[in-house]
């Protein structure tokens, strides 16, 4: 019977290890695309000038602050295909 508890308790530890959530990945640096949009992830501190580039558009600047900055939503008819840094701002 105790062997059964073991058990039991065994998988119960196992079951709870595949149910619970994961850290989730943090976002790169820099440009990037998710499911939805265009991001540019700053992981410094303060502001900063990021160049936009946009395919069959005219490009912009952003001022970026510290952290996730969303450039746009794909499901605009802009394509924004890279950003970068260019200065402060």
């Amino acid at each position: 019977m105790k062997i059964r508890a073991t058990a039991a308790a065994a998988l119960s530890l196992a079951a709870m290890t595949l149910v619970a959530p994961g850290t989730a990945a943090a976002e790169p640096c820099g440009y990037y695309e998710s499911g939805y949009g265009f991001h540019y992830n700053h992981c410094a501190s303060g502001h900063v000038k990021v160049h936009v580039d946009v395919f069959h558009d005219f490009d912009y600047d952003i001022c970026a602050h510290p952290g996730l900055n969303l450039l746009g939503l794909k499901v605009h008819e802009r394509k924004i295909r890279n950003a970068w840094y260019v200065g402060g701002c």
